[in-house]
């Protein structure tokens, strides 16, 4: 019975062993060949191992190729190898370059330099001097990226590395075109123009060539940036033909797909858009059935999105984005997947699919959240780029106030602000009625008591005498207006307020009482 279980607990270990065997994956036996060089000391079969694990992982996710690279330094740090960590520092750089997290690529390529300064390996800086530029260039820098060019390019001269002196020439003619010095850049591009000829390599050749017709892109001279991307398309195809290597083909299909995207977005700026995706769709062939380069694949369907969303197509392009999206998020590609999910949000928005749009923001919003957390330093980039994006580039900083909820709110406050400038306008004409008003009613006031004035004083002058009164020429007596005579005292004082106190004046005492009086005076 004992032995019985002996032999399945040997059995499963078999079992178990040649499954692991027959399940590990060429980079895990890079891996294990890796090591074994490296045990033995042979640096250029090490170094070869190394070369090979980079590209049978680089098309794998990024976080696993990063796994594999991270095993590769910890085996060169083991046997102290500072080529080969040196190699894997430079290789983890250019990984999270293509992750667009630049300062962890940034720290990494400084770890190689120092790495080699130190060790004596300064042959091998020319192109750790150009990644490190290309760090500082994804950043938005121009100063310093152009200085580690030139010392690339000091490095290169001095080993007559004509492939080395291309590279150099063509970066520093990036940065030259990035601050508008256009004709610095194309001295530069064409400086690289002339290594490549010199080597007499297709595959360069339409790679400056490509750089060329953007340059004039850029400067608005369609018709030359045209010939030269035409020009480099027809290079890379004749170079097709006549390639035998497989690792040969694979690039200049590579740059081919570039040249012909390039043609895409020539087409979409001259308003071409029938013919930008016709030349989208080409390069589409390039790349998915032959370089499998993920990352243009994806720039392809943003790209195919953004013509119909130019022609107004919605739903070609918002199956665009979904493509490029799905990809992004598949493989791994953070800074892809955000700017899917932003697109989408747009489209989303131009479509009157608010909710949609609120709900591919929001997904936006939590990716850059989660990228910031990846790299403490990453998130104040980001974050302000989300701001930009939100404030400056899309049209969904009112969708909020579009949904019902937010329409509610608006409307009462909306209401509230009629009925708040209604009832102050009906209190200012309430005011200006008012103050009229009492201007009217002084007026009236001023006029009551002036016509009360005047008919006191009329009242005053009603029982005053004027005019012709007859009178008797005899007896003195007055005629009233019926007719009747009046003694004279009676009549004035029925017609005035006088009354009458009687008294005899001088003549008629003379006259009455001659005796009495005489001369006006009584006689003692």
């Amino acid at each position: 019975m004992a032995y019985r279980k002996i032999q399945i607990l040997l059995f499963i270990l078999c079992f178990l062993t040649c499954h692991a065997a027959v399940s590990q994956s060429p980079a895990d036996s890079l891996l294990g060949q890796l090591e074994t060089h490296l045990s033995q000391e042979k640096m250029a079969e090490a170094n070869w191992d190394l070369y090979h694990l980079r590209f049978e992982t680089q098309f794998q996710k990024p976080i696993t190729a990063i796994d594999y690279i991270r095993n590769a330094s910890s085996l060169a740090m083991k046997y102290d190898n500072k080529f080969i960590l040196g190699f894997s520092y430079n290789i983890l750089g250019n990984f999270y370059f293509d992750l667009e997290l630049y300062y962890q690529a940034l720290d990494y390529q400084i770890k190689c330099y120092k790495l080699y300064m130190e060790n004596g390996l300064q042959d091998s800086l020319g192109y750790v001097f150009i990644d490190i530029g290309n760090a500082y260039y994804a950043q938005g820098l121009n100063q310093l990226p152009d200085q580690f060019y030139r010392k690339s390019v000091q490095t290169f001269s001095r080993l007559d590395n004509l492939w080395g002196l291309a590279v150099a020439y063509n970066n520093i003619a990036l940065v030259k075109q990035r601050i508008n010095e256009t004709d610095s850049a194309a001295y530069y591009f064409n400086r690289a123009l002339y290594y490549r000829q010199q080597m007499n390599n297709p595959f360069l050749i339409a790679h400056s060539y490509n750089y060329l017709g953007k340059l004039y892109q850029i400067q608005k001279n369609f018709d030359e940036a045209r010939q030269y991307l035409l020009r480099g398309d027809s290079i890379a195809e004749d170079a097709l033909f006549h390639a035998h290597d497989k690792f040969e083909k694979t690039n200049i299909l590579y740059v081919q797909g570039d040249l012909r995207l390039s043609l895409a977005t020539l087409s979409m700026a001259t308003s071409e858009y029938e013919a930008s995706l016709r030349y989208l769709q080409l390069a589409l062939d390039n790349y998915t059935h032959k370089s499998k380069d993920i990352n243009y694949v994806i720039n392809i369907y943003m790209s195919r999105a953004e013509v119909h969303c130019r022609m107004t197509l919605w739903e070609q392009a918002e199956t665009d984005a979904l493509t490029a999206l799905t990809l992004a998020d598949s493989n791994e590609r953070l800074e892809q997947k955000k700017n899917a999910l932003l697109l989408l949000s747009a489209i989303s928005d131009e479509q009157g699919k608010k909710d949609n749009a609120l709900r591919y923001f929001r997904a936006y919003a939590e990716e850059v959240k989660h990228q910031a957390e990846i790299h403490p330093l990453e998130k104040m980039k980001d974050y302000r780029s989300l701001l930009t994006d939100y404030e400056n580039n899309i049209r969904l900083k009112h969708i909020e106030e579009t949904l019902e909820s937010k329409d509610f709110q608006y409307n009462i406050l909306l209401v509230g602000l009629t009925l708040l400038i209604f009832t102050l306008f009906i209190l200012y004409r309430f005011y200006r009625l008012k103050n009229k008003s009492n201007q009217l009613l002084e007026e009236k006031n001023r006029e009551v008591t002036e016509q009360y004035k005047e008919l006191q004083d009329a009242l005053t002058k009603v029982k005053t005498l004027s005019g012709l009164l007859p009178i008797c020429a005899s007896c003195k007596k007055i005629r009233d207006d019926q007719g009747y005579w009046h003694q004279i005292e009676s009549y004035i004082a029925s017609h005035s307020e006088a009354d009458f106190s009687h008294s005899i004046c001088s003549d008629c005492q003379q006259k009455l009482y001659p005796g009495l009086f005489k001369n006006g005076s009584k006689k003692g």
